[in-house]
């Protein structure tokens, strides 16, 4: 492809999942792994590779490329029901000239003491990623119906692309942190707190699949058949 793909989110995602915990990787039609397509003489491509281990009920990533003008990549990751964890998840494009991101970890409760332990650390990074300037004119938060589930230290960016490196090394320290709460995270205990998590976790996956847009271009580059499949345990 003639433009170069700068991020590597995906790519330091995976290595630092892999060296710390034991993935299994989920089986998934052919179709769904790799889908190519060409129209007019461009080339698209998507790409889908799933996992979990005992603590992720699904780590999910996903990648398009579209030659010559648009890559994205997302991930999601979600705890099983047994950890309170956050939920993990970025959706990044980059375009000849620009980057757009949006990274954050949804807290699964917003008790004191929960956004204390799992949310506050991620403060220094959020405040590090709020000097990236945005392009002019750019929307400068994410959507409205998505601002409920936002952990206010997140990362939302349309910048111009050579802000990568800042933005690449802001995500490896996120993700650091991420991996170190993973690690020491212990079997939630209340029945109580359990069942919380699990009806915020259902109304989270009920919100995205009725209103986030991904669908309608997934349906326009690769068929409104393929993209239902793709689309039929969105989020996770």
């Amino acid at each position: 492809m003639s433009q170069e793909m700068k991020l590597r989110f995906n790519e330091m995602a995976i290595s630092c999942l892999k060296k710390n915990f034991t993935l299994i990787e989920d089986q998934l039609p052919e179709d769904i792994k790799h889908k190519r397509v060409e129209k007019e003489g461009k080339i698209t491509e998507a790409q889908h590779i799933e996992f979990h281990t005992d603590k992720f009920y699904k780590v999910k990533f996903a990648e398009i490329n579209a030659e010559d003008r648009i890559y994205i990549r997302t991930c999601v990751i979600a705890p099983t029901d047994d950890y309170e964890f956050p939920l993990f998840s970025y959706d990044m494009s980059e375009a000849k000239k620009y980057l757009f991101l949006i990274f954050d970890m949804h807290p699964l409760r917003r008790t004191p003491e929960y956004m204390e332990k799992y949310i506050a650390p991620l403060k220094g990074l959020h405040e590090e990623s709020k000097k990236i300037p945005f392009v002019e004119g750019a929307r400068q938060s994410p959507v409205e119906w998505a601002k409920e589930f936002e952990s206010g230290s997140g990362m939302y960016l349309r910048c111009p692309k050579e802000y990568e490196e800042k933005a690449e090394s802001l995500f490896q320290g996120y993700l650091d942190i991420y991996i170190s709460m993973v690690k020491n995270a212990q079997n939630v205990s209340s029945p109580d707190v359990k069942g919380e998590i699990i009806k915020y976790k259902n109304y989270y996956k009920t919100t995205y699949r009725e209103k986030d847009p991904g669908f309608g271009p997934m349906k326009a580059l690769f068929g409104e058949e393929w993209a239902k499949r793709s689309f039929e345990n969105f989020p996770f």
